[in-house]
C-alpha cells in the first residue's frame, strides 16, 4: 500500500479508527475525515506513531450537511490529486426523528447521502488513479426490511418504532448504491463493494441518551471488538482476492448474497436518480 492513498470517513472512533490503524500500518498515505476537532488531531498523533514514513493527514466535516462534504471533497483534493481507497464508513442510529439543517432526516442524511455524494464528487480522480477501489460499509441490517419506504424516504408522515427501521433502510440505500456504482464504474479500474462488519462493540447508539446507552453496554458483551471487525474492510480495500472484483457484498472477508430486495437493479437505479436531486447532482 505504499504510496497509495486512502482516505476513510467516520475515522475517529469503533470501526473506523481501527480500520484507520490497520490501514497506517500498510504504509499507505492516508487520510482520516472526522466531525470532531479534539479527537480527529488526537488520532493523527497516534497513527503517525505507527507509520513515520507515510503521510498521514486530516480533514474536519460534518457529513450529515451536503455542503460540508462537498467542502471535504475540495479539501482533501487540495493536497492530494490521487485517491486509491475510499471508505465509507461515517454513520449513525437516531432513536428520535431529527432533521439536518437542509431538512434531511439525519439517518439517511449521514449513512446514504454522504456515502454517494462524497463519493460522487471523488469518482473522477479515482478514475485517473487506477487500479482504485471503493468501499461502503453497510449492515446486515438491510436484510430486515422489504425495500425503501418511497412514498416517504424521510420518514415525515411516521417515525418507526425507536427509529429502527429507518436505520435498517439506510443500510438497504448503502447496498443499493454499491451495486449501482459498480454497474456505472464497469471497465473504468475503479471497483465498489459494500459489507457487513458484524455486529461491532462502538459507540453507534451511545448519542440518543441514557436508555441507548446502556443497551450498547449490554449488548456489547457479545460484539466484535473493532479490529476484528475492521478486517473485512481492510481485505475489501487491500486484499489481491478482491482486486478486480466490483459489485459485491462481503462479512468475515467472504463474498456472500445480500438480502433479494437488495439485488433489485430498478430499485437502485431509482434511488440514483432520487438521491442525485437530493444532493443537486445530475442523474
Amino acid at each position: 500500500m505504499k504510496n497509495r492513498v486512502c482516505l476513510i470517513t467516520g475515522a475517529t472512533s469503533g470501526l473506523g479508527r481501527a480500520t484507520a490503524y490497520a490501514l497506517a500500518e500498510t504504509g499507505a498515505n492516508l487520510v482520516v475525515a472526522g466531525r470532531n476537532q479534539g479527537k480527529t488531531e488526537q488520532l493523527i498523533v497516534d497513527l503517525r506513531k505507527i507509520s513515520t514514513s507515510a503521510r498521514i493527514d486530516y480533514l474536519i466535516a460534518d457529513l450529515e450537511q451536503p455542503e460540508s462534504v462537498k467542502q471535504l471533497a475540495e479539501q482533501f483534493l487540495s493536497i492530494h490529486n490521487r485517491l486509491h481507497v475510499l471508505i465509507n464508513n461515517a454513520g449513525a442510529y437516531y432513536v428520535k426523528r431529527e432533521e439536518t439543517q437542509d431538512g434531511f432526516e439525519r439517518t439517511f442524511a449521514l449513512n446514504h447521502l454522504s456515502y454517494f455524494l462524497l463519493t460522487n464528487l471523488l469518482i473522477d480522480t479515482m478514475k485517473k488513479s487506477t487500479p482504485a477501489r471503493v468501499v461502503c460499509v453497510a449492515s446486515d441490517a438491510h436484510r430486515l426490511v422489504r425495500g425503501l419506504n418511497w412514498e416517504d424516504l424521510q420518514y415525515k408522515r411516521k417515525w418507526p418504532f425507536m427509529g429502527w427501521n429507518t436505520y435498517c433502510q439506510s443500510k438497504l440505500a448503502n447496498v443499493y448504491f454499491t451495486y449501482e456504482l459498480a454497474a456505472r464504474l464497469k471497465g473504468s479500474g475503479v471497483t465498489a463493494n459494500v459489507l457487513h462488519p458484524g455486529f461491532v462493540r462502538s459507540g453507534l447508539a451511545k448519542n440518543n441518551g441514557l436508555s441507548a446507552r446502556i443497551v450498547v453496554q449490554l449488548l456489547a458483551v457479545v460484539a466484535k471488538p473493532p479490529a476484528k471487525a475492521a478486517e473485512t474492510v481492510i481485505w475489501a480495500a487491500t486484499s489481491d482476492d478482491m482486486a478486480g472484483v466490483s459489485g459485491k457484498y462481503l462479512t468475515r472477508k467472504k463474498i456472500v448474497r445480500s438480502s433479494k430486495v437488495s439485488c433489485d437493479g430498478e430499485a437502485a437505479e431509482r434511488l440514483w436518480k432520487i438521491s442525485c436531486e437530493m444532493t443537486g447532482l445530475s442523474f
